[in-house]
């Protein structure tokens, strides 16, 4: 996957991020994933990225690392989470995100989908508050042409 390099004036701005300072992204290194890193850096947020590098690519996020608010960890989301410090949000972009990769990892995308997301909520339901989690949703469009049920 290739780091393209996107019009910042085509994103819509990243809001309702004012009171957030942690913020835990997973797929961090994915297309999504790494450009939303991208923004809330740029909006004063200290971001932690999880990524297993399965479909994500470190080169993504290669001009971020060494930078003092962000953190990446190597790590896949199906597999237990703890993390020691509290989060303000955790945003799920851990996924396969396109048909070959779903053709090339059915069962891991299936996990991602499930475990993933279920582990996902473990930082910030650790912490005894609530966490908004975000999710991407690309594996559940209809794909075109389908009939919508």
């Amino acid at each position: 996957m290739d780091r393209r390099v996107i019009d910042h004036e085509c994103i819509p701005e990243v809001t309702g991020v004012d009171s957030l300072q942690r913020v835990l992204i997973t797929g961090g290194a994915g297309f999504l994933g790494s450009h939303l890193c991208d923004r809330l850096l740029e909006r004063g947020c200290e971001v932690w990225c999880l990524d297993n590098l399965l479909t994500g690519a470190e080169r993504n996020i290669a001009h971020l690392l060494g930078h003092p608010r962000f953190r990446f960890i190597r790590y896949d989301v199906c597999e237990y989470m703890y993390i020691e410090e509290p989060v303000d949000a955790v945003l799920h972009f851990a996924s396969p995100a396109s048909p070959k990769d779903y053709l090339e990892y059915p069962i891991h995308t299936l996990k991602v989908g499930a475990f993933g997301t279920h582990k996902a909520l473990g930082p910030g339901a650790g912490q005894g508050g609530s966490v908004p989690v975000g999710q991407h949703l690309r594996g559940l469009r209809r794909p075109p042409g389908e009939p919508a049920a």
